[in-house]
């Protein structure tokens, strides 16, 4: 009985290694899984990350040189005031454009005056309303040119300040101007003295850039930048 009773013991014994060493060998694939999945994740996250990168990364298009004219200053505030009246197209803390129907002018807000001037009319956009208009969105980096309704078009550098092509503008991350409306345009209007003069005032990151139109002459039309308060930071004359 003695000899039996130890056989039993035994059996036991092993079985409980045998499971203990399954237990053991399952957890172990379980956690090589994990890890595995685990790094291919991060590798999957890494190549996206680079690819997003690599959209927002343009090279400088030479031949588009001839479009970048800042002679063209004079043109768009001595041309006549059209259909649509200049407008303010896209502004962040260090720079704004303004939109006219014969040229895009983009001013350093920090400089206070003329950065660049862009040939929107020899880049082939001739309508700045209505079907096949140009359509402008911007981030810090960038300036987005494209016409309603297509993929591709045109990206300028505001730091290096060039052009190139983009042949499909989803890519970039950019977005549209914010527009202020109603109450904030009465209260900047308030706080920069210009109560029955038209404006268009977009929020920034740090506070509002304002175009204020003089209809009699452009040239003294005015871009000014206001903090978060609305209280005048800087402001200056289009012809500068």
């Amino acid at each position: 009985m003695k000899s039996l009773k130890n056989k039993e013991t035994l059996v036991f014994i092993i079985a409980v290694f045998m499971m203990a060493a399954f237990c053991l060998t399952a957890c172990t694939k379980d956690t090589d899984k994990e890890v595995q999945n685990e790094s291919k994740e991060e590798v999957q996250n890494e190549s996206k990350e680079e690819s997003q990168n690599e959209t927002t990364k343009f090279e400088k298009d030479e031949a588009l040189d001839k479009f970048i004219n800042n002679d063209l200053q004079n043109d768009v505030l001595e041309a006549p005031i059209g259909a649509i009246a200049p407008e303010l197209a896209f502004a962040n803390d260090k720079y704004a454009g303004v939109l006219n129907y014969n040229g895009l002018l983009i001013y350093s807000l920090g400089d206070k005056k003329l950065s660049s001037a862009i040939d929107i009319n020899g880049l082939g956009f001739d309508q700045i309303q209505g079907d096949g208009a140009i359509e402008i969105t911007s981030n810090g980096e960038y300036v987005v040119l494209n016409k309603m309704g297509k993929t591709d078009g045109y990206v300028y550098s505001l730091k290096d300040k060039y052009l190139s092509k983009a042949d499909d503008i989803s890519k970039i991350s950019a977005s549209k101007a914010e527009y202020l409306e109603n109450d904030g345009i009465n209260e900047i209007k308030a706080k920069i003295d210009e109560k029955d003069k038209d404006i268009d005032a977009i929020m920034t990151q740090n506070g509002y850039v304002v175009l204020t139109l003089d209809y009699d002459n452009l040239k003294d039309s005015k871009l000014s930048k206001l903090d978060k308060n609305y209280e005048l930071v800087n402001s200056f004359n289009l012809s500068e």
